[in-house]
């Protein structure tokens, strides 16, 4: 259907926004149309920050034990992978490394398993004629083979469409987790595949199509917002990647929001709070888990760590 990087990638890689450009004609796209301009801007200028910015983080407990926070972006294009080198001495000087969920050949079977109709079940059912016609060609653009469109859940079929249809190589969160195997690190996941899996999957069916048609009728202005982030994540801008992602927030994809960054932040920091409090770790999760007065960075210093932003690239 897709090969393991593709549909990893794919599932790993969902950033939660969506834009505007009308794609399937003969279905009525309107309730989607987004009304602020940001949504059809994603050029707009963003104002810096004054606030510390960085993708890489010291995280000191009050016993002196030191971690590493590092905020990635599940995507395999060549600017965000050279990070991997650049973060490697910071990762050399631990044991210990942790990213939101392991991925195996195992892990591909579950997901395949969750993302596609294993019944009697169609999308092609489920949606608008038009709007299937529209979704299956896109999905066919982002790899998925013509005779597996039909099964793709409406979940997975957003999740896919909300990320380039390029991304076939190794994101950057599997190549921290392979360099960290080869130095001989204890490899930990944050969150189970099931926990991930749960935030798409138990959304009722009408939110699932909602969100599928919203990012159908809005698909080319997705794909110039993703490159808008990716600008601002290579530029460490961390703040500027919260503000654009909260300017394209839509009223369809509020209640998935939530749950992929205010629940999932809190689950993070309960569980990365015991291995920071012994240090010795290297952790990797995506960079918008960072900023924000319910990201990583601010609850942490709540817990009384010693936060600090590190030049990548510097010796630790």
């Amino acid at each position: 259907m897709m090969r393991l990087p593709s549909l990893l990638g794919r599932f790993l890689g969902m950033l939660a926004f969506v834009s505007w450009s009308i794609y399937a004609a003969e279905y009525d796209c309107s309730p989607y149309a987004f009304a602020d301009p940001a949504h059809s801007q994603p050029e707009k200028q963003i104002e810096k920050s004054t606030d510390p910015q960085g993708l890489l983080w010291s995280v000191q407990h009050e016993s002196g034990a030191k971690s590493f926070l590092f905020g990635t972006m599940h995507l395999s294009d060549p600017r965000i992978t050279a990070l991997a080198a650049k973060v490697q001495p910071a990762l050399e000087s631990v044991s210990k490394f942790a990213m939101e969920v392991l991925f195996t050949a195992e892990t591909e079977s579950v997901i395949a398993a969750r993302m596609f109709y294993s019944g009697g079940e169609r999308l092609s059912t489920q949606l608008h004629p038009s709007l299937f016609r529209a979704t299956k060609k896109l999905l066919q653009r982002h790899g998925v083979e013509q005779r597996a469109v039909d099964r793709v859940r409406p979940w997975a079929a957003y999740l896919t469409l909300a990320l380039p249809p390029d991304q076939q190589g190794v994101p950057l969160d599997f190549q921290l987790m392979n360099s960290a195997r080869q130095l001989g690190h204890t490899v930990l996941a944050i969150e189970t595949i099931d926990e991930q899996l749960g935030v798409f999957d138990k959304l009722s069916e009408q939110t699932q199509i909602s969100l599928l048609a919203e990012s159908v009728c809005n698909y080319r202005q997705i794909q110039a917002q993703i490159s808008a982030m990716v600008d601002l994540y290579f530029d460490q801008d961390l703040q500027g990647m919260i503000e654009f992602s909260d300017g394209v927030r839509t009223p369809v994809n509020a209640v998935l929001v939530k749950r992929m960054f205010t629940d999932r932040n809190k689950v993070m920091v309960d569980r990365i709070k015991p291995w920071m409090e012994q240090g010795d770790i290297f952790v990797a999760v995506g960079a918008l888990h960072l900023p924000g007065e319910t990201g990583l960075l601010k609850a942490l210093e709540r817990l009384g760590f010693k936060v600090q932003a590190v030049a990548i690239g510097a010796n630790p």
